[in-house]
């Protein structure tokens, strides 16, 4: 089921998000292409990161499964600009709120929840922000 999340959280981002240069799954784009990422910016990638689980009184287990979104931008013109114009972090970053909480992907989960966001990554012209998404299913 895992990657049936994250293939929808993919195709949602894709179809969802006009504009964007690349939506992929992650696979240390962010570390092995840094110099091709100027051409590739705005970009989403998506991974999983994990997951819990529970019992509920009757025995079944819930997946608790965590994904994280890492949103890139960049601007030659600097950091600050790769954050705060239009089209920058700031916007890509209320974009993806608005298009993954309380989505389901056509999936048999519950709404999704955006947890948190944080910074992952400066540098002189490229700001790269992650969003923390869970959700629940039933096995």
């Amino acid at each position: 089921m895992f990657d049936e999340i994250e293939d929808g959280l993919i195709a949602a981002i894709r179809e969802g998000i006009p504009g964007l240069k690349t939506v992929e799954s992650y696979a240390g784009q962010l570390e092995q292409e840094i110099k091709s990422l100027p051409a590739r910016c705005p970009a989403v990638y998506v991974m999983f990161s994990g997951f819990g689980t529970s019992l509920d009184e009757y025995g079944a287990k819930t997946f608790k499964p965590r994904f994280t979104v890492l949103a890139a931008t960049k601007d030659l013109r600097g950091q600050k600009e790769a954050r705060t114009k239009t089209g920058g972090a700031y916007d890509l970053i209320k974009s993806l709120l608005t298009l993954l909480e309380d989505e389901t992907l056509e999936l048999e989960i519950e709404p999704l929840s955006v947890e948190s966001c944080a910074q992952v990554f400066v540098s002189g012209s490229l700001t790269v922000y992650g969003l923390e998404v869970q959700t629940d299913y039933q096995s």
